[in-house]
């Protein structure tokens, strides 16, 4: 198995070890967090930047625990057409450690296995360092918050690095008890020893506004902040960035929306596959009479053994919730790529836009009430019709259907069968089983056909793991 499979395998691990066990919502020590930022920037050559982001931390004592970090960032330069972008390339950073706090004191120890890496999309590179970091930080309570890491390098590719120094910090003005607050910051890295040495620094500023709860881990960020630095790991020139933050997490209490939620998956199968996922969903409040607005934001990474395959699925909307039932209208995107082609192709990009209408029950999105001891048994189901927009596949359909079922048996690991189609100017087939040996954690077997994988084989089965955050559902936990 290939080299650049590893940080899947790293994902995948740090899943299963995120649910060995189950915490409570009261324990303060255990918490899952999820989030998204877009911004824009003045950088020469990167118009847009995409970050997904995924924290576990489970409790194994009132002073220590185990904490599990997935970052990706998605560097856009540019468009393809009007309605896909030019994808650069991802920065991604993996980790997962061992958290501890001394005796009456407010800062915490960590250490960890990092994998910091650059894969470039549609054109050939992926540089990576594996770091053994040991840090400190003070994130609860207080004005100031700040985290510090060193990292020694124990693997590389394409970099010559000793060391890796970490740091970022916020500086709070206002009462604790203020609904919003405005903070300064400062976050970077610097690569050290070496032939490949760097570093990356921005100072900015942050302000963050409260939603459906008095819990500030959950809500909107508007954030501002002059970057500057010549890290290979890192945008690579000087400017300004400027965009909006999502942040939620699962120690709020259980209120309606909006809502911020995600998923974080990682899986293995047959011939050289790997598969990876990391999404974002934000649901507004309720805008008038029930409706609110939409936004998910879904990336996938998938392995063969000429390439590997990158895609976005992006979709936003106004919809309805009655407690039961969903239905609204949405755009929808999707578009792919390859990363670290080793044909060594460049520029090409696929995608396809549809504007939608649909309907589905309450529970699809989360596969039953997350809330619950176990999820809800019973079928789930969606469908969407649309119009085709355009596509780099022919348009030789005018029309777009998507949809799906999930049966779900009422036993005590809550086993599914889970089937999607999707057709008219593109074919996607999707067959799967499995079942949640927690109600967060979910193992399943799957099949796909997918006419728009750049490799040479559109079939594909493995085997994933997947860790829901956030999810609510409007019916009641059982």
């Amino acid at each position: 198995m290939r080299l650049r499979s590893l940080p899947m395998i790293v994902g995948l691990a740090l899943t299963c070890l995120a649910q060995t066990v189950e915490p409570t919502l009261a324990d303060e020590a255990s918490e899952f967090r999820v989030g998204g930022r877009l911004a824009a920037t003045d950088i020469d050559g990167i118009d847009w930047i995409g970050d997904l982001f995924v924290q576990t931390a489970i409790s194994l004592s009132p002073r220590q625990g185990l904490f599990a970090h997935v970052d990706g960032r998605t560097v856009i330069s540019g468009r393809a057409s009007d309605l896909t972008f030019e994808v650069r390339d991802v920065l991604y950073r993996l980790e997962g450690g061992w958290r501890g706090r001394p005796r009456n004191g407010d800062i915490a120890l960590t250490a960890s296995m990092t994998q910091r890496g650059q894969a470039s999309v549609d054109r050939v590179g992926h540089a990576w360092l594996r770091t053994f970091d040991i840090g400190a930080e003070r994130r609860e309570g207080g004005a100031f918050q700040w985290r510090l890491t060193a990292g020694a390098v124990i693997d590389e590719r394409l970099l010559d690095n000793d060391v890796v120094v970490e740091a970022d910090a916020v500086y709070w003005l206002g009462r604790d008890s203020l609904d919003s607050r405005f903070g300064f910051e400062v976050k970077g890295h610097s690569l050290i020893g070496g032939t490949t040495t760097g570093r990356e620094w921005q100072m900015g500023a942050r302000y963050h506004l409260p939603l459906g709860s008095s819990e500030r881990r959950q809500g909107v960020a508007l954030t501002a902040a002059w970057l500057a630095g010549d890290s290979p790991l890192g945008l690579g020139d000087d400017g300004v960035i400027a965009g909006i933050e999502f942040l939620g997490t699962e120690r709020l209490s259980r209120v309606s929306p909006p809502e911020i939620a995600g998923t974080v998956a990682a899986g293995l199968g047959a011939d050289d596959r790997a598969a990876a996922q990391l999404k974002l969903q934000v649901l507004s409040p309720e805008l008038f009479r029930r409706f609110r607005g939409v936004i998910e934001v879904d990336a996938r990474t998938l392995t063969a053994e000429d390439t590997v395959d990158l895609y976005y699925l992006y979709h936003l909307g106004i919809e309805r919730s009655d407690g039961r039932s969903v239905y609204g209208g949405y755009f929808y995107h999707r578009s792919n790529h390859q990363v670290d082609n080793p044909q060594g192709l460049t520029g090409e990009v696929t995608s396809i836009n549809v504007a939608e209408a649909g309907w589905e029950t309450d529970g699809w999105r989360h596969g039953g009430a997350p809330w619950a001891t176990r999820p809800a048994a019973g079928i789930e189901a969606r469908l969407r019709i649309g119009w085709l927009i355009n596509s780099s596949f022919g348009e030789d359909e005018d029309w777009h259907a998507r949809g799906g079922v999930r049966w779900r048996v009422d036993l005590p690991t809550a086993p599914y069968v889970h089937v999607e189609l999707e057709a008219g100017d593109v074919q996607r087939r999707l067959y799967a089983v499995g079942f949640n040996p927690t109600p967060r954690w979910e193992i399943q077997i799957e099949f796909h056909e997918d006419d728009q994988w750049f490799a040479s084989d559109d079939s594909a089965w493995w085997i994933t793991q997947r860790l829901r955050l956030g999810y609510r559902s409007s019916r009641r936990a059982r």
